[in-house]
């Protein structure tokens, strides 16, 4: 069964794969940075910035996840539109 989908959301795809992948590792050192200064200053009260931060690094890896099944797929292009085979 194929599914046709424009060229322009392709590319929205494509490029939130990318978008993901990059932004997960910064999400990640944030976190981890942010429960070492909570441990550091033994401050538990911002204790939910750091898990905020890690919340958001595990959307990231998600949405990347996500989105890399959209990489498996060959793509054909027609006219005006490409097709999922």
């Amino acid at each position: 069964m194929a599914v046709a989908i424009s060229r322009r959301h392709a590319c929205e795809q494509f490029k939130l794969v990318h978008h993901s992948r990059g932004r997960n590792p910064y999400f990640e050192r944030r976190a981890r940075v942010l429960h070492w200064l909570v441990d550091a200053l033994r401050e538990e009260s911002v204790r939910y910035l750091a898990q905020d931060a890690e919340d958001r690094a595990l959307d990231a890896r998600q949405r990347a996840a996500a989105f890399a099944t959209f990489d498996d797929f060959r793509l054909r292009t027609t006219h005006d539109h490409t097709e999922i085979l």
